[in-house]
């Protein structure tokens, strides 16, 4: 019963992953929760003034300097509530119906809590008095409309500041190397693009015919959980469809935001998850805890939640960049 009821528990985590490119590409790769009521990140602010060229015997400046600020990540939680009546269970008798019936609600639940998620992912994290997942609004904001993000002030820090730009006219080529060059500081460059299906398609149709007649050859190229997959027409490739940009994969996700293209660098922008919960052990995968069916004391039935915990983390707005206002 148990390792049958691990893998529906499974089961369910994978659709969630599966189900949202975004999701996909951040759990899978989030990073542990160390421990603590918040992360700290050190954020470096300015250039030391302690160092310098010098002739002979100079006397060296050894004043210490604040280079340095601390950015906090506050934890947040999802939960999705599993609940079978005892009716329910009555005419599923035996193991192996009441798992079917398992799986089936949870398959339920996982769609609707990724998109839930999903939600929260392209947010600013204000929504559910701000319970929320501290989005990529926030973090590829200019002060505009988040002038706080993890505790630091962009108008005290500039540098704090991401890169917003407005759409002006149709969409160019252009557009998106304006967002590359702004995000891309020394050999740091976005890795990747959310936008819109709409927006890809945009995007596309500006692509000469050259590119055009490859793709009618080779296909779209995937993004998928363990990276990029070459596109082929004679195999359906699973994943998202992605196109390029000097490079940087361009890729589809149905629960971006209308009019927009969100340039990343995954080097400065990742998710954190928990790994160990108190009571339920081990997390599932990417920070999912079951928290077993258990009897209420006063219903027919038995609930369970699957539950996370974690939030969003950056340490440099200034490597992302948001286009909104794209007109399809």
């Amino acid at each position: 019963m148990i390792s049958s009821l691990e893998r529906v528990v499974t089961n369910c985590v994978d659709n969630i992953l599966e189900g949202n490119v975004a999701l996909m590409r951040f759990l899978g790769k989030a990073r542990p929760w160390a421990g603590g009521d918040q992360i700290i990140l050190p954020i470096k602010i300015q250039k030391s003034t302690s160092l310098g060229s010098y002739s002979g015997l100079d006397t060296f400046t050894t004043a210490q300097t604040s280079e340095r600020i601390m950015a906090s990540v506050d934890p947040k939680q999802y939960y999705a509530s599993i609940v079978i009546s005892g009716i329910q269970e009555a005419v599923n008798a035996g193991e192996g119906r009441v798992l079917d019936l398992l799986a089936t609600e949870m398959e339920s639940k996982a769609a609707d809590l990724k998109d839930d998620m999903a939600d929260g992912f392209y947010s600013d994290g204000t929504t559910n008095s701000s319970k929320v997942i501290t989005g990529i609004h926030a973090a590829c904001d200019d002060s505009t409309n988040v002038t706080t993000y993890e505790g630091i002030s962009r108008s005290t820090y500039v540098a704090w500041k991401g890169n917003y730009n407005e759409q002006s006219g149709a969409l160019t080529e252009g557009s998106f190397y304006t967002d590359i060059n702004e995000a891309e500081i020394g050999n740091d460059a976005p890795t990747v693009c959310f936008t819109t299906p709409a927006v890809f398609s945009l995007y596309e149709a500006l692509l000469d015919d050259e590119v055009r007649y490859t793709l009618s050859f080779a296909g779209y190229d995937k993004m998928t959980a363990s990276g990029m997959q070459k596109g082929s027409n004679t195999a359906a490739g699973t994943g998202f469809n992605s196109l390029y940009c000097r490079g940087i994969p361009v890729v589809a996700d149905e629960q971006a935001t209308s009019g927009n293209a969100f340039w990343l660098n995954e080097k400065h922008i990742w998710m954190y998850s928990f790994r160990k919960h108190p009571k339920h052990g081990g997390a599932a995968k990417s920070g999912f805890f079951w928290t077993g069916l258990k009897e209420p004391t006063n219903q027919d039935g038995s609930v369970g939640q699957l539950l996370w915990y974690g939030n969003l983390a950056c340490d440099g707005p200034r490597f992302l960049t948001r286009r909104f206002s794209i007109t399809t």
